[in-house]
């Protein structure tokens, strides 16, 4: 039984005695135990306030959840997933103004069912079941999309006809891609399509400029394959709601969705209206996708996006003040790249064991990161005040990783 004289970290590592936490987040370098948050700051069970750059990578507003909390204020006439709704389809309606070129969307309560959707719709017009995708990426931990991802042998082995090559960091790497990636497409002929997150969310790399357009012109067209772009982590976190899109590369088909719901679960799966023919047919199916509640609550947080010009200011206000900030790291010898867009922001260390070190150091600090690998990785609220997150983030900077680390 949850004792509440317990302290922090003793009701953490009771909680890890039942519950399987994921990898890269605060359970993994600690034991709290949270109780409340606030705006930009969470508190744990002993009162401690931290900073929040590491939940926050859901939460485009924060843990401000005044939005949501109005919307369940007011009684919804009816909460079901089987039958056409004016909350359903108002966001099918702005969804299209986003996205004009495309349609046959389906809602659901994950990415990863986005994207095993975005399977079926790949197979349903290639007639194709085999896929290609980037070592380093995340699509989800289904049997299909983990075939997509770096497998451990816990998970089994890679699906037949699933190939990987490496993500392109630099102009010399987007050359070994392509060059892998052609090789495949004439080998391989079951292949149907390329997945891709334009920008890797867990690691935060960000491919050379050009190579969306390439990968499109010099494989997919080339080869008739199709291109579905993950950006369930990346779309408005990059500051666009689709980073293809805004390279000027439309592809096949998008998933969309962590920053939709501001904690509450959804996701959105796009098709180019080019394809529309061959994917109605495809059905979705999930349990809680697309409900009343869920469709009112990314309306209301689509609109105060837009309202509040929230995308442009993860550019303009927090990518430049972290580039500003972080420039003090140029001769930190355990500090081998910084790099980001948006509200999606990185700082890569030497190796794994340094990366958890830092990690705990920064939250003796009261700042909350994910430690991904061997990258710190900093995703701030889209409000936050640019005082604070500056603040913060010179903490890491000047604090733990130049006076502490680097020089200590």
């Amino acid at each position: 039984m949850c004792d509440e004289q317990k302290s922090s970290a003793a009701l953490g590592r009771l909680e890890k005695t039942f519950y399987n936490h994921g990898l890269g987040h605060t359970q993994t370098i600690s034991d709290l135990c949270f109780a409340s948050a606030e705006g930009d700051f969470i508190f744990d069970t002993d009162g401690k306030q931290y900073v929040d750059f590491n939940g926050a990578l859901n939460l485009p507003f924060g843990h401000d959840w005044s939005g949501v909390r109005t919307i369940l204020e007011q009684p919804l006439s009816l909460n079901a997933v089987s039958y056409a709704t004016r909350e359903r389809l108002e966001l099918c309606e702005t969804l299209k103004r986003l996205f004009p070129h495309y349609t046959a969307f389906q809602f659901y309560s994950a990415g990863t069912e986005a994207n095993e959707g975005a399977i079926r719709y790949a197979i349903a017009i290639t007639g194709k079941d085999g896929f290609m995708s980037f070592q380093g990426s995340y699509h989800g931990r289904t049997r299909a999309t983990v075939s997509l991802c770096n497998m451990k042998t816990y998970n089994g082995t890679r699906l037949p006809g699933y190939f990987r090559v490496p993500f392109p960091a630099s102009p010399e790497g987007a050359e070994i891609a392509l060059a892998e990636l052609d090789r495949l497409a004439q080998s391989e002929s079951a292949c149907g399509g390329i997945f891709i997150e334009p920008v890797q969310g867990k690691t935060v790399i960000v491919p050379p400029e050009g190579f969306l357009h390439r990968l499109k012109k010099e494989i997919c067209e080339k080869y008739g394959l199709l291109l579905i772009a993950d950006e369930y982590l990346t779309s408005m976190r990059t500051g666009v709601f689709s980073f293809s899109i805004a390279q000027g590369v439309e592809p096949d088909i998008i998933t969309i969705g962590k920053c939709l719901g501001n904690g509450i679960p959804f996701a959105v799966l796009l098709c180019h209206e080019k394809h529309a023919e061959q994917v109605w047919r495809v059905k979705g199916s999930t349990t809680f996708g697309g409900n009343p509640l869920a469709c009112k609550v990314a309306s209301v947080n689509l609109g105060r996006i837009q309202t509040e010009n929230l995308l442009s200011r993860t550019t303009d206000v927090l990518q430049t003040a972290f580039f500003e900030e972080a420039k003090v790291l140029s001769d930190c010898r355990m500090v081998t790249g910084v790099r980001g867009i948006g509200a999606l922001l990185g700082i890569e260390l030497v190796d794994k064991p340094t990366c958890l070190a830092i990690g705990r150091r920064c939250l003796a600090e009261g700042i909350l990161v994910s430690c991904i690998g061997q990258v710190i990785r900093i995703t701030p609220s889209f409000t936050i005040s640019e005082e604070l997150f500056r603040e913060n983030v010179r903490k890491i900077c000047r604090r733990v990783l130049v006076e502490a680390a680097c020089h200590g």
